[in-house]
């Protein structure tokens, strides 16, 4: 894997998700915690450490049902306090999907796109 991987972070009412990846958007490592307090900064440091990546700070991402519930403040400061750099942006979940679908996904070159999910909440 290279130096620099980004790290994306998905906060759900049940679970902490973690990806790795390059720049390619290749998967370099993925992990999935039950929703905690400080899970995001253990998901991150379990993900980047199976995905070999050296040491520095990653570019994080971080989605959430709702970017602006305090579970996603704290979460933005822990990753912050965890690994320095810029802090991580925070968007909608739904967006963060379509998003990854547009960068390395179904939807890769595509000019306009459109992302449905259904979900329990």
């Amino acid at each position: 894997m290279p130096d620099h991987l980004a790290l994306g972070i998905e906060l759900a009412e049940r679970a902490t998700t973690a990806v790795a990846v390059d720049e390619a958007g290749r998967v370099g490592g993925r992990t999935e915690r039950a929703s905690a307090s400080g899970a995001a900064v253990g998901a991150a440091r379990e993900v980047l450490a199976a995905a070999g990546a050296a040491s520095g700070a990653p570019r994080v991402g971080l989605a959430a049902e709702d970017p602006r519930a305090s579970g996603s403040t704290e979460a933005v400061a822990d990753l912050q306090r965890a690994f320095g750099g810029a802090p991580p942006g925070v968007i909608g979940s739904g967006s963060a999907a379509a998003l990854a679908e547009a960068w390395c996904g179904a939807a890769r070159g595509a000019r306009h796109v459109v992302y449905f999910a259904i979900a329990d909440h």
